[in-house]
């Protein structure tokens, strides 16, 4: 009995087709629909372990066929994550895009599992928008998300978007734009200036704040003029912003943290335009100004942080390097775009007058441009007393900035000396996760799914050099994402980096005629 049963068993397994495979489906002939129509197959009757890949390359083809709610059918049966979420939530907002479908299929869309919430958001918003190019006004409300809960670009989107449908919702959004977003007002052909007659000033303060947003300080200027003493503070940045100290100085009211750092920037530009030797006075100000706001509680962080970068600032100038390394050392400081600009100078001026540089100086933190300039002021002062060893540190370095150029020429030398590899070092290659892709010849979504997970450090920071490698960016594309998988481009040293990426690094458009002008100089 155990012998028939058995061969019954092996007839039968005997007979049982093998289940389909993802390898035959990712190279199936006959098109893209031939090619869905095998990973589904694979979906449903293959491997367990191969089915979730199935459906996400079915979808990401469903997508390029312009058939966005079976690409949605396909993602939720994947239920992607990290990078390849960011991939599916981008083909599937253009497909949908592309082909217009009703608010139905994009709400349905929105409302998957996998989807993220900004990347929901931004899929009802585009929603809104097709179906408003399209006239189906109707269906902007059903695609919008509620206007209040969303961030400023979020709600400027929306708020365009519902300006531009008839009767009183779109006069009241209209109206609306005009005061919150004026610049977007005048882009969709509102006349601006004529809506704004009868504003009251509460409404031109939120006004000259969305001129100021917009990069438009002229106009914030004049809508804060209109609105008086209840947008000073604007009106006086909107003055800043156009390098107008004294006019800024004039409008600043009140005695709030927020007033005292614009007072101590105005000083700081009436400073910077002074003569030489007149800027003592200007820059005490500044220093007064931001000293005494620091004295005030309640204030924002980065508040905060602006008063302490200016009171180094004003200090650095009047020559109180000591005074200004607290202030340099606060927190969140270091986050502010000038920050680099005003450490550098801290070592600078030092270096002019011929002092050697406080100490301190290296270990603020900032970019390796601080550090090593501070190094190279410290070197240049102890030089200057017979002690040579910091400029020849600097320039045996390995990392041929302008500053170990500079040592190298105090010491008499050329140049800065480096050594690239013998062997050739390979950019790392794609995930194991893009292997589907590859196959599919899908570049350019694996460069989207890649960089995603890059961005939020899912991945390996060395993987931007893969990236780069794959992706073939232009040059100044490039060059910052090189920077980010090999960090030493930019703070060296160059000892060891292969000389592939070196030159990625330093494209040179030219790079015959510069060797050869080069050999000429003796370089």
């Amino acid at each position: 009995m155990g012998l028939l049963i058995g061969g019954v068993l092996g007839l039968l397994s005997c007979t049982r087709p093998a289940p389909p495979r993802l390898a035959d489906a990712l190279t199936a002939p006959g098109g893209s629909r031939a090619r869905v129509a095998a990973l589904l197959h694979v979906a449903i009757s293959g491997l367990e372990v191969e089915r979730e890949r199935a459906w996400f390359a079915a979808g990401l083809i469903e997508c390029e066929l312009g058939s966005p709610a079976a690409a949605t059918t396909a993602f939720r049966r994947s239920h992607p994550g990290a990078g390849l979420a960011a991939l599916a939530a981008r083909r599937l907002e253009e497909s949908l895009a592309a082909s217009a479908p009703p608010a139905s299929t994009w709400l349905a869309a929105a409302s998957s599992s996998w989807l993220d919430p900004v990347a929901a958001t931004r899929l009802r918003l585009r929603c809104a928008e097709v179906a408003a190019g399209q006239g189906r006004w109707q269906e902007v409300d059903v695609c919008l998300p509620p206007v209040d809960g969303l961030t400023r670009e979020q709600r400027r989107r929306a708020v365009v978007v519902q300006a531009r449908c008839p009767g009183a919702a779109g006069e009241a959004a209209r109206a609306r734009l005009v005061v919150e977003f004026p610049a977007a007002a005048e882009a969709q052909g509102l006349a601006v200036e004529a809506l704004s007659r009868s504003l009251a000033p509460p409404q031109l303060a939120v006004q000259a704040q969305g001129w100021l947003d917009a990069g438009r300080p002229q106009r914030a200027l004049e809508s804060g003029r209109r609105a008086g003493a209840t947008a000073s503070l604007v009106t006086a940045r909107a003055a800043l912003r156009l390098r107008r100290a004294t006019q800024a100085l004039g409008l600043i009211r009140g005695g709030t943290a927020e007033a005292w750092v614009e007072r101590a920037d105005a000083y700081r530009l009436v400073g910077w335009a002074a003569a030489r030797g007149q800027r003592g006075r200007p820059f005490a100000d500044a220093l007064r100004a931001a000293e005494w706001g620091l004295t005030l509680p309640g204030a924002e962080p980065e508040t905060t942080a602006r008063l302490h970068l200016l009171a180094a600032e004003a200090l650095i100038e009047l020559g109180r390097f000591a005074e200004a390394l607290p202030h340099l050392r606060a927190e969140m400081v270091q986050a502010l775009p000038r920050y680099d600009w005003v450490c550098r100078r801290w070592s600078f001026l030092q270096g002019r007058r011929g002092q050697t540089p406080l100490p301190g100086g290296e270990g603020l933190p900032g970019s390796t441009r601080v550090r090593r300039l501070a190094a190279y002021w410290q070197a240049v002062g102890r030089a200057q007393a017979g002690d040579r060893s910091g400029l020849q540190t600097l320039a045996d370095s390995g990392f041929p900035d302008l500053v170990a150029q500079w040592a190298s020429q105090s010491l008499g030398r050329s140049g800065v000396a480096f050594a690239f590899p013998a062997t050739k070092v390979d950019a790392p290659r794609p995930p194991p996760w893009a292997d589907d892709l590859l196959t599919l010849g899908r570049t350019a979504d694996i460069a989207v799914a890649w960089r995603a997970d890059l961005e939020t450090g899912r991945a390996p920071a060395a993987e931007w050099l893969g990236l780069v490698a794959l992706a073939q960016l232009a040059p100044l594309d490039a060059i910052p994402l090189l920077v980010r998988g090999e960090p030493r481009l930019l703070a060296g040293p160059w000892d060891g980096l292969p000389a592939a990426l070196v030159e990625q690094y330093l494209p040179l458009p030219w790079r015959q005629e510069v060797e050869v002008a080069a050999r000429a100089a003796g370089v």
